[in-house]
């Protein structure tokens, strides 16, 4: 995530910075699947990430969040 900031200085001249921000995330995941018959089957995952290091931009927006937990509930259909 990239954010820019434009300021004007005390003499009225334009000022501009930029700062970057950069995560290594870590995910772990769980996949079910049950078949129901025919080529049909109920699909369920639950997954969890976190940022095992990442930078932070000083005095700017929140960046991504530091953890994540998800879940998906499905129907998968065969061909």
């Amino acid at each position: 995530m990239t954010f820019a900031q434009q300021h004007t200085d005390g003499h009225a001249m334009p000022l501009s910075v930029e700062y970057s921000s950069r995560a290594l995330r870590t995910r772990a995941y769980v996949v079910m699947s049950r078949a129901l018959g025919g080529n049909v089957a109920l699909f369920g995952s639950v997954f969890g990430d976190i940022a095992a290091w990442r930078t932070a931009i000083p005095d700017g927006p929140t960046s991504a969040p530091r953890a994540r937990v998800g879940l998906s509930l499905g129907l998968r259909l065969g061909l």
